[in-house]
């Protein structure tokens, strides 16, 4: 993944909670620039376990890829409402502006939308399917700041994520 050197990569320091009633994502990494007003991080999530929270009925199909997980907006719904912690109501503010497989690595490259007061904050986004979890990028900022000068070399960091 290229980072730019701006980017300040920043340590995480708490576990995450292992005994709760629905599972939250892993923190694996966290950077944020703060000249440019982003952050970023990469999360991983166990898609069972992901399904079973928000009662999607999978069991009776083999989860082989991302595309057995369900369709591109499914699973960016999926993932939004685990990063927001909207379990039990199953209702996010946030809006999925775009959301596809690509078909040439397998990943789910999605954009959404979430309002803030005044203003509304963009998260880019690219996960990949591996050993029955999703290994997620999150970049987020706010829209102008995507939409802008600095948008491309955002763009750019969500397309250089790979799992090697």
């Amino acid at each position: 993944m290229l980072l730019p050197p701006t980017w300040i990569i920043i340590t995480k320091s708490t576990p995450t909670p292992s005994m709760l009633k629905y599972q939250i994502e892993e923190s694996l990494f966290i950077a944020s620039s703060i000249a440019e007003s982003c952050s970023m991080s990469i999360t991983k999530s166990n898609v069972q376990r992901l399904l079973k929270d928000f009662e999607v009925e999978w069991w009776f199909a083999p989860v082989d890829s991302i595309s057995d997980i369900g369709s591109a907006e499914l699973i960016t719904n999926l993932l939004i409402l685990q990063r927001q912690a909207a379990f039990e109501s199953r209702v996010t503010p946030s809006e999925v502006i775009n959301a596809s497989i690509d078909v040439t690595d397998g990943s789910l490259v999605f954009t959404f939308d979430t309002p803030l007061k005044g203003s509304t904050r963009r998260t880019l986004g690219r996960a990949f399917y591996r050993n029955n979890s999703l290994y997620v990028l999150w970049i987020s900022s706010l829209s102008n700041i995507v939409d802008g000068q600095y948008g491309g070399t955002l763009k750019q960091i969500q397309s250089s994520f790979k799992l090697i």
